[in-house]
Parts: structure tokens; C-alpha cells; sequence
């Protein structure tokens, strides 16, 4: 059985959201965190309940991982037609239980544009 993989989102003109998030609203701390997440993912066969879960009343998922005094959620979709890879579209910090709406809407948008062919793809670890 394959292992999962973590991919990340480009726009069409050449914007990584994920990696715009990263450098924007994490600290150092937090990406380690969510590096160390994705890297264990990428060795499992079979995840862990509640790693990856859909995100009530959407087509999203979200990857869980506790930062520094935050709940990081990056935001994506299971890959149609691939197996076991979660394509990250951006993302976002979990607030009483809720990621913000302005962070879904823009996670909806990217899944759009990903559905309709636009943009690329990269390894979670290439730069």
C-alpha cells in the first residue's frame, strides 16, 4: 500500500498560498511543527483518526496540528484520482473552534481554480 504524500498549491501565476501563509502568520516554531506533521504523514500508510478530516459543511479538509499557543489548520483536498495525497491549498488558525471565513473562502477559491486546471503542484519540501 502506498504512502501518503503532501503536496502543495501554485496559482496560475506562481504564488504558493501555503507557503505565504507559512511565512506570514507562523512563527519559526510553528513551521517546524507542521514540517515534522507533514514528514511523519509522508511515512504512514494508514493515517491516524482525525490527522486529516473533513471540514464541516465543505469540500475542504484540514490537516490538524497544534502550533505555539495556536491550532494550525492548513487547508486542502484529498487528490481526485490519486492515492492517499492531500494537496494543500493554503491555510489557516483555528479560532474557538472555527478557522476564519475569509481563510475558507480563499481555500474554496483555490479548489476551484485547481478543479478547472489552473495552477501546478509542488513537494511539500520543494522550494
Amino acid at each position: 500500500m502506498p504512502v501518503w504524500t503532501v503536496e502543495k498549491y501554485v496559482t496560475a501565476n506562481g504564488i504558493c498560498p501555503t507557503d505565504k501563509w507559512k511565512n506570514k502568520d507562523l512563527t519559526v516554531k510553528d513551521r517546524i511543527r507542521l514540517s515534522t506533521r507533514v514528514q511523519a504523514i509522508e511515512r504512514m500508510e494508514k493515517l491516524p483518526p482525525n490527522a486529516i478530516e473533513k471540514y464541516k459543511g465543505t469540500k475542504l479538509f484540514e490537516l490538524k496540528e497544534k502550533g505555539d499557543n495556536k491550532q494550525l489548520r492548513p487547508l486542502g483536498i484529498i487528490k481526485p484520482k490519486a492515492v492517499n495525497i492531500f494537496l494543500m491549498l493554503s491555510g489557516g488558525i483555528e479560532k474557538d473552534g472555527v478557522i476564519p471565513k475569509k481563510d475558507l473562502e480563499r481555500a474554496k477559491t483555490l479548489r476551484k481554480e485547481f478543479v478547472k486546471g489552473n495552477g501546478s503542484v509542488k513537494g511539500y519540501f520543494e522550494d
